[in-house]
């Protein structure tokens, strides 16, 4: 099993500061989300997003057939984290 590190950096005086980060598994023909974070004072910049899809395009350019990004809560009860997940399309997939 192989990670993925990607950070989304944002302008910051002369140089970068990194504003969110995630780490991803990857394994056989599958890209697995692991954990990742964001300053929040940078959310309007949607930093979460632009590196969710930076991973999902470059899986997709590495031959990865498939992004996981883990549990979705159940599906009859209020789960932010699963609204997230839905704006990049996909199959909810129960197990």
């Amino acid at each position: 099993m192989d990670t993925l590190l990607a950070l989304a950096p944002a302008a910051l005086g002369a140089g970068f500061v990194a504003i969110a980060v995630t780490i991803d598994l990857l394994f056989k023909d599958r890209v697995y989300y692991w954990y990742g974070g964001m300053d929040r004072d940078h959310s309007k910049e949607h930093p979460n997003e632009y590196l969710r899809w930076s991973v999902i395009e470059r899986g997709k350019q590495e031959g990865y057939a498939i992004f996981d990004f883990g549990g979705a809560g159940r599906p009859d009860q209020v789960y932010g984290v699963r609204d997230f997940k839905a704006k990049f399309g996909g199959d909810l997939v129960g197990y």
